[in-house]
């Protein structure tokens, strides 16, 4: 319930298998695990699956979850995402793995989606956004592989009422290329520029941009 409202989404043409463990006297539940694959939203190109197994004899929520997920259509998700997104996406399809597992309470998430066919913009007064003074074409640019994909990986980690988000390794790298021809770009705007000119600014700026390296490297 992202909204007020109930927000719907539907997996259909669901198959699969599922298993239960019960106890010897078949009173309690022991462990359930299951496999299914379906489409999203009645798509036949949008496939979803669905790997999981549930612990629950534990005091709180234990669960592995892994999606692997083709060509699913962005904008269904967007009631989920847009609060922690600074990013607005007009269309776009995602595909990838998506890992949620659940621990006592606890969330360990790795997650690596491929987008294509986007159309993006950046949200209005998103910091980082601003501090990069970057444009969308140039971030998408950092982000995109060898086939044309735009790649993008993320963590949680944390407790589940307060996660916390990180960047992955794929992310990290597109991240520090872009450091790395910012921080240049102002390194050589300085040594070109006339001995009188005020050149303070572009020392501080790429001073700026070392540091918020630097943050990220540290992030887990």
């Amino acid at each position: 319930m992202p909204y007020k409202q109930p927000y719907e989404i539907i997996i259909d043409s669901v198959n699969g298998e599922v298993s239960m463990s019960f106890n010897d006297s078949y009173t309690a539940i022991l462990d359930v695990a299951f496999t299914l694959e379906g489409n999203l939203n009645g798509a036949k190109d949008e496939t979803l699956k669905w790997i999981a197994r549930l612990d629950p004899k534990t005091p709180k929520l234990t669960m592995s979850n892994r999606f692997e997920v083709s060509n699913l259509e962005i904008l269904t998700f967007e009631p989920y995402y847009d609060a922690q997104s600074p990013i607005v996406f007009e269309r776009g399809k995602f595909s990838g793995e998506l890992i949620f597992d659940f621990d006592n309470g606890n969330i360990g998430s790795t997650n690596e989606i491929r987008l294509s066919d986007i159309a993006i913009f950046v949200k209005e007064g998103y910091e980082t956004g601003q501090f990069w003074e970057t444009s969308v074409p140039d971030l998408i640019r950092y982000f995109t592989s060898s086939s044309g994909d735009i790649i993008f990986d993320f963590k949680i980690k944390g407790d589940m009422a307060h996660p916390q988000f990180y960047l992955g390794p794929i992310s990290k790298r597109a991240l520090a290329s872009m450091a790395i021809d910012k921080i240049s770009s102002y390194a050589i705007n300085q040594i070109t520029k006339p001995a009188n000119a005020a050149a303070g600014g572009t020392v501080d700026k790429a001073a700026d941009y070392i540091n918020m390296f630097k943050g990220l490297i540290k992030k887990r």
